[in-house]
This record gives C-alpha cells, sequence and structure tokens, in this order.
C-alpha cells in the first residue's frame, strides 16, 4: 500500500521539477485536503492565491520555488493584486 501511495505523490507532485515548486505544492495541497474530507471552496480559496502569486512571478520573471521567493517578491505580488488609489 505504502508503494502505491508514493507513487501516487510522486505522479501528483511530479519529479521533473523540485518538489518545492509552487505548482507542485498547489497539486500536494489539493490531493492532501481531498483526502481530508476538505470542500471545494475550501480547497479553491488558499489555492486561487497561491495559483494568483505564482502567475505574478512568472510574469515578473521571478522564480517559483518557495526556497527562493521572499517577503519582498510576496509583498510585489500582493501590491499587485490590489487596486490602485
Amino acid at each position: 500500500m505504502e508503494t502505491n501511495l508514493e507513487e501516487c505523490l510522486n505522479k501528483t507532485i511530479g519529479r521533473k521539477s523540485t518538489p518545492t515548486q509552487l505548482d507542485n505544492l498547489i497539486r500536494g495541497y489539493r490531493l492532501y485536503a481531498r483526502s481530508e474530507g476538505k470542500s471545494p471552496k475550501t480547497i479553491r480559496i488558499p489555492t486561487t492565491a497561491v495559483n494568483t502569486l505564482k502567475n505574478f512571478l512568472e510574469a515578473k520573471g521571478f522564480s517559483t520555488d518557495v526556497t527562493e521567493i521572499g517577503h519582498r517578491e510576496i509583498v510585489d505580488g500582493v501590491s499587485y493584486q490590489l487596486p490602485a488609489r
């Protein structure tokens, strides 16, 4: 059973990129949240927020590896989403 679970996780998370890429972490979270019986809305809220940050980082040419994302990138990403004053 453990081998099948590991194989499933490896396919879901992917091994072509690092496990700390936002895409891989989002997929892992979705899998985990579904296995815990979380509602689709409960899953959608954080995944939408992280996807929005990921899209911003990609558009600006920043890394989407969480080991390379710092305070400045997060602040810039959040500021980018706020309406102009």
